[in-house]
């Protein structure tokens, strides 16, 4: 992502949020047997019509890695790499985090 115009400190409120709600996000494991029909699906998954086409959810975590273009980042491809190191150290770090 590009926060234009933007400083780094500025940047990381969103990219905590976004980091946030990908950890809370439900994602739906459908049953094998779910209808193949998407108007079959659809009613299945309307208020009140019982039990869920999904047999179970998981989440997902994301790590992120942080960059902001100085003096010693003045290119492009520089600022991409800090980028990429700070995320291997996030996920070094434990994952499911943000690193500068």
């Amino acid at each position: 992502m590009l926060f234009v115009e933007r400083t780094l400190d500025q940047a990381l409120p969103h990219l905590e949020t976004l980091r946030d709600d990908i950890e809370h996000y439900q994602i739906a494991v459908r049953s094998p047997r779910r209808p193949k029909d998407a108007e079959a699906g659809t009613r299945l998954r309307a208020p009140g019509a019982g039990k869920s086409a999904a047999e179970r959810a998981l989440s997902v975590t994301v790590s992120i890695g942080v960059a902001q273009h100085d003096d010693t980042l003045a290119k492009p491809a520089l600022v991409i790499r800090a980028a990429d190191e700070a995320l291997y150290r996030a996920k070094n770090a434990g994952r499911n985090r943000i690193s500068r």
